[in-house]
């Protein structure tokens, strides 16, 4: 899981592997699928995963969470549509907006963060812990994914395949079918968490790049406007404008 607490900078139209959840804490959203796609106006909204969208901007303060789409989570907001974002109107959320904008406005570590994540979950997907759970060839796959030694690897996917037994077609298939998403979109996105994770430290763009798999920093910053739609320098700690945790539970 990723949080952001952001001002409603807006983003570029972008899409990203993960689900997302997406609440304004004030006012509401602006949101648009496609460049002339006609602006839809919501308090929150659910967003599966490999769905184009855009949040404009100027916007209100606003609370985004990203779930891996393995998570029971980002399962529970593809069941209920993977072809368009689910739009939320503001009775979905008024009897909480305002205690979910104190906790947004002090957080200050993870625990704090994974509180006011529960708090988010329980009010707008509490239908996630009926998901049903993944086919053990896909939990093998994710555990093997972790192997470090991979992202010096020349071809991951392959030998991903061969650590769980299926030909590396057959796992193309399989994981599609039961996340939603590309293996290889998925692989890059694995790689942009090591990245995130490492954004609130000291250390240039241009390492952390590196340590995570990427060729160059240009390659990692287009995979990062890609599926976000701000640059990674902006998403900072450091940043003025946008404050990220990101955490592991």
């Amino acid at each position: 899981m990723a949080l952001q607490v952001s001002p409603g900078n807006g983003t570029d139209r972008h899409r990203h592997v993960v689900a997302q959840i997406l609440l304004a804490l004030e006012d509401d959203l602006n949101v648009r699928l496609a460049i002339q796609a006609p602006i839809s106006k919501c308090a929150a909204v659910l967003i599966p995963p490999n769905i184009t969208h855009q949040i404009l901007g100027p916007g209100p303060l606003s609370l985004m969470m990203w779930f891996d789409p393995a998570t029971p989570m980002a399962r529970a907001i593809r069941a209920r549509s993977q072809a368009e974002i689910i739009l939320l109107p503001k009775s979905n959320i008024e009897s909480r907006q305002s205690a979910l904008r104190q906790l947004s406005l002090r957080l200050k570590n993870c625990s704090e963060a994974l509180y006011l994540s529960k708090q988010v979950i329980q009010a707008l997907l509490p239908d996630w812990k009926t998901v049903q759970p993944l086919d053990k060839r896909i939990v093998a796959t994710l555990t093997a994914m972790q192997t470090p030694s991979l992202l010096d690897n020349s071809y991951p996917l392959t030998r991903l395949a061969q650590r769980v037994n299926l030909s590396e077609g057959r796992l193309r298939h399989l994981f599609r079918q039961e996340l939603g998403v590309p293996l290889q979109q998925y692989w890059i996105a694995y790689r942009l968490t090591i990245a995130i994770r490492r954004l609130g430290g000291h250390e240039s763009l241009t390492q952390i790049a590196y340590d995570a798999g990427f060729a160059d920093l240009a390659h990692f910053s287009r995979a990062f406007r890609a599926s976000f739609g701000i640059s990674p320098s902006l998403a900072q700690k450091d940043s003025r404008s946008v404050q990220v945790i990101s955490c592991q539970n």
